[in-house]
C-alpha cells in the first residue's frame, strides 16, 4: 500500500516538475519571439532609409483587441493601394457579397413589320467595372460580349434601325477622375477614368516593335480598334529585359496620346496599355461595328454624352430588352484586391454614392466611406479621402484606422469573402501580387497581405495567424523612404514574419 503511495506521489512530482519545465519553457519562447519582434520594429524605425520620411505600424490581436505593435500610429499618411481594403470593406458591408451592376438594352420609338426601329438603339450603363472583361470567364470578352448582344437585337425582331446607337453613361457625373490625380498616371490603364459604362475594363493594347537600343520603337497596332484614336510615338527601344517603362500620356476626352519612355530590346513584339478617352463612345462605336457584322443595317451613328449632338431620351422612353449582370460583388472585390485593379475601387466608391446617396459623384462617395468608417467605431481624425484606390498621393490615413477596421471585419458576415480577396504571401499558386514576397517564412501561405505602391509610398496591411492560432490584424506604411521599394519590402517581410512567429 505504501509503495503504491509512493509510486503516485513519484509520478505527481515528476508531472509537475514537467509541467514546470513547459511552462518555463513556454514564458521563454513568448519572451524570445516578443523581444525578436521589438527588435525588428526598432530596426525598422531607425533604418537609414526613413531618415527624412516616415513608418508606422500597428498590429492588434483580432479576438481580444490586444496591442502588440503601436508606432506611429496615429500619424496620417499615405497608404497607396491599402486604400482599396476600405473600399472594398464598405462596398461589401452595404452593398453585400451578392450585389450585381446591371447593364441595360433598349430601344426608342417603335418596331415596324419590316423590322426596322424607326428610333434610336441603346446601351443603358449601369457602372459595371467587369463589362466586356474576360477577367472572369474567357467567353465573356468584349468581341463574345458585342456578338451576343448583336443576336439579342436581331432576336427582339431589330434588322434595321434608322436612327443612332447610343451609349447611355449619365449613370455617374461627369468627374471621370480624382481632381489629384498625375498627369503621368491618367493615360495609363492604371489610370483609366470612371464611366456609368464601362467598356474592356476602359482599356486598350498598344503593340510595338522595338528596334536597336536608343532607336524609336514602331507603334503596330491597337486592340480594341479605337476610331478617332491617334498617337505621336516618341517610345525608345531601351536596352534587353530593361521591362515596361513606357507612359502614354493623356486625359479624358482627349483623343490624341503621346507615347513616351521605353520598351525593351530583344523581342519580336512588345504591349503597353492605356486608358480610353471616353469608354461609352468606344463602346457604342464597337457595338456598332458589330452590328453591321452581323448583318444589321444602323442608318445613324454612334454616339455618347461626349457628343453634342447626342440627346439623350428619358428613361421612360426606353423599350428595355435584355439586362445583363455583373459577376457577384464578392468576386469583383476578390479581383479588386488579388490584382489592386483602381478602376474597380473608383467604381465602387461612386456605386456606394449612387445606391446610397442618390448621386455617382466622388463627393458623396467619400461622405458613405466616412460614415461606414464611423459606424464601425473607426476614429475619422487624420482621415483624408481624394479617391477609392489610394493611386492619389492625397488621401491619407492612420496605421491605426485601417488595423482597428481589418479587425471589425473579422466580425462582419462578408469576412470570408474580404479575407480570401487579399493576397496570400509566398504563394506561387495565388492569383494576388505577393506569390515572391515572404518565402521560407512562417508568413509564408499564412499572411493575407493587400500591398500598396506609387512614387517613394510602399505600404502591407491584412491578416497573419501566430504559432497558437491568435489572428492578428495588421497595417503598415512607409512614406518617402530614400531606398528602392524592394528595400521597404524586406523591411516589412520581417516584421511581418515575426507577428507570425509569436506565440
Amino acid at each position: 500500500m505504501s509503495n503504491n503511495f509512493n509510486r503516485k506521489k513519484h509520478a505527481c512530482k515528476k508531472a509537475a516538475v514537467m509541467l514546470l519545465i513547459f511552462l518555463t519553457n513556454f514564458r521563454a519562447s513568448i519572451v524570445l519571439a516578443e523581444d525578436a519582434l521589438n527588435r525588428t520594429i526598432q530596426r525598422v524605425s531607425n533604418d537609414t532609409s526613413l531618415v527624412h520620411g516616415h513608418w508606422a505600424m500597428v498590429a492588434i490581436v483580432a479576438a481580444s483587441g490586444e496591442f502588440l505593435v503601436n508606432v506611429n500610429g496615429e500619424k496620417s499618411l499615405a497608404p497607396a493601394s491599402c486604400m482599396k481594403l476600405v473600399t472594398s470593406a464598405a462596398a461589401l458591408c452595404l452593398l453585400g457579397e451578392e450585389y450585381r451592376f446591371q447593364t441595360r438594352l433598349g430601344y426608342t420609338g417603335y418596331i415596324d413589320e419590316d423590322s426596322l426601329l424607326h428610333g434610336d438603339l441603346y446601351v443603358i450603363g449601369g457602372a459595371d467595372p467587369t463589362l466586356g472583361s474576360d477577367r472572369f470567364d474567357p467567353q465573356g470578352n468584349y468581341s463574345h460580349l458585342l456578338a451576343a448582344w448583336a443576336d439579342t437585337v436581331k432576336k427582339a425582331g431589330i434588322q434595321s434601325i434608322s436612327g443612332n446607337v447610343v451609349a447611355d453613361d449619365r449613370h455617374f457625373d461627369r468627374s471621370f477622375l480624382p481632381r489629384n490625380w498625375i498627369w503621368e498616371d491618367m493615360g495609363n490603364y492604371y489610370g483609366a477614368g470612371t464611366s456609368g459604362l464601362c467598356f474592356n475594363e476602359n482599356a486598350y493594347r498598344l503593340y510595338f516593335r522595338p528596334g536597336a537600343v536608343g532607336q524609336l520603337a514602331l507603334l503596330l497596332s491597337i486592340e480594341p480598334q479605337i476610331p478617332g484614336l491617334s498617337f505621336v510615338n516618341y517610345m525608345l527601344t531601351g536596352p534587353p529585359k530593361s521591362g515596361d517603362n513606357g507612359y502614354i500620356f493623356g486625359a479624358p476626352l482627349q483623343w490624341q496620346r503621346v507615347l513616351r519612355g521605353t520598351i525593351p530590346a530583344g523581342v519580336r513584339r512588345f504591349s503597353i496599355k492605356g486608358s480610353m478617352p471616353d469608354p461609352a463612345k468606344a463602346c457604342a462605336e464597337l457595338f456598332t461595328s458589330q452590328l453591321e457584322k452581323s448583318n444589321v443595317i444602323v442608318e445613324g451613328e454612334a454616339l455618347s454624352q461626349s457628343d453634342p449632338e447626342c440627346n439623350l431620351a428619358d428613361a421612360a422612353e426606353i423599350q428595355i430588352i435584355f439586362t445583363q449582370n455583373s459577376p457577384p460583388l464578392k468576386e469583383i472585390v476578390y479581383w479588386l484586391n488579388k490584382r489592386s485593379i483602381n478602376l474597380y475601387a473608383e467604381q465602387l466608391l461612386k456605386q456606394l454614392a449612387k445606391e446610397i446617396n442618390g448621386q455617382g459623384t466622388y463627393e458623396n462617395g467619400f461622405k458613405v466611406l466616412g460614415e461606414f468608417l464611423a459606424s464601425r467605431e473607426i476614429p475619422l481624425k487624420g482621415l483624408h479621402l481624394h479617391d477609392g484606390s489610394g493611386l492619389s498621393r492625397f488621401t491619407m490615413m492612420t496605421a491605426l484606422q485601417l488595423a482597428m477596421l481589418l479587425r471589425r471585419m473579422t466580425t462582419e458576415p462578408c469576412f470570408h469573402s474580404f479575407y480570401n480577396s487579399l493576397p496570400v504571401v509566398g504563394d506561387p499558386e495565388d492569383e494576388g501580387t505577393l506569390s515572391h514576397f515572404g518565402v521560407n517564412t512562417r508568413a509564408t501561405k499564412n499572411a493575407r497581405v493587400k500591398s500598396g505602391l506609387i512614387n517613394r509610398i510602399r505600404a502591407h496591411s491584412g491578416y497573419v495567424t501566430t504559432t497558437s492560432g491568435r489572428l492578428v490584424c495588421f497595417a503598415m506604411f512607409a512614406n518617402d523612404f530614400s531606398s528602392s521599394p524592394r528595400h521597404i519590402d524586406k523591411l516589412h517581410e520581417v516584421a511581418i514574419a515575426r507577428l507570425a512567429e509569436l506565440p
